[in-house]
């Protein structure tokens, strides 16, 4: 028998940190964030987000079935054509507030070592502000 599901205090069960944990792994790839920020956008279809990344049509409907699978997105054919949106704006938001606290934590380290006067390695430099600029 196993033990009762634990409850936070937020009043959600094990369960439900589990399906979170679920959908968090399959966003946790960075051509899928890069699709989830192409849709952030607005819908495309295959062709348009494979083009926008670079990558093969195979691939790209490859990472969007298991966003499908997740109920991240969601396709709709419009006469010959299939286009992919967000099935929630927020998955957009939420990975854009991770992008926006990884370039926070960058400038304080710059901050806190030029404040110490010294300076790394370019090579041990926070990458975060060049990544997303």
């Amino acid at each position: 028998m196993s033990p009762p599901a634990a409850t936070s205090t937020s009043g959600l069960s094990r369960e439900a940190f589990e399906l979170e944990a679920a959908t968090i792994r399959v966003l946790a790839n960075p051509t899928r964030l890069m699709i989830m920020t192409l849709l952030g956008d607005g819908p495309r279809t295959v062709g348009e987000l494979s083009r926008a990344l670079g990558l093969t049509m195979p691939n790209v409907s490859q990472h969007l079935r298991m966003m499908r699978d997740r109920r991240i997105v969601r396709a709709t054919r419009t006469g010959r054509a299939v286009r992919y949106a967000l099935t929630n704006p927020t998955f957009s938001k939420c990975c854009a507030l991770v992008r926006e606290v990884i370039v926070e934590e960058a400038h304080r380290e710059e901050r806190k070592l030029r404040a110490g006067r010294r300076r790394l390695p370019r090579s041990a430099r926070p990458r975060a502000e060049a990544a997303y600029a």
